[in-house]
């Protein structure tokens, strides 16, 4: 019989949160995968104050998507609306945010950007319906992307 923290993680993997907290889909089997892939818009991740920073975000299928940021300091920022659904639809890259970009302030250091696409493996309502959750599996898939800010010479 397993105890404490062992018996906690069989529990966990028994009913699939494990992958999800660990970035992988909740439920989802090769077939059921989002597909996300996030990208940033410049191949060395190097910006320094007052360039702007956008993100290039495609999934194989339509899901709605959370930007998170992790800043120097540890402090957790939502960036995307937690009023609105930011969808991607499924073959269709999608430039966030769509204008100028997010203007890149102090302080320097290392960031993350982490990049939650949830879906829906069945079921006939689409994901702008917001009067009801969507039937069928619930699938996950998170990305990290690491980037540096650099202070000014002097």
């Amino acid at each position: 019989m397993k105890t404490g923290i062992a018996a906690a993680i069989a529990g966990l993997l028994a009913v699939g949160l494990v992958p999800a907290l660990v970035g992988g889909p909740a439920h989802a089997g090769a077939g059921d995968a989002i597909g996300l892939t996030v990208s940033l818009d410049r191949h060395a991740p190097v910006y320094a104050f007052d360039d702007r920073l956008s993100l290039t975000i495609e999934a194989q299928r339509d899901a709605v998507v959370t930007i998170w940021l992790l800043d120097p300091s540890d402090q957790l920022s939502r960036l995307t609306a937690e009023d609105q659904k930011l969808v991607v639809k499924g073959g269709v890259p999608l430039r966030y945010p769509s204008a100028k970009g997010f203007r890149v302030e102090p302080p320097a250091g290392r960031y993350e950007l982490r990049v939650t696409a949830e879906a829906d493996t069945g079921g006939g309502r689409g994901l702008g319906d917001a009067t009801a959750r969507l039937p069928g599996r619930d699938v996950r898939e998170q990305k990290t992307l690491r980037f540096q800010v650099e202070s000014p010479v002097r």
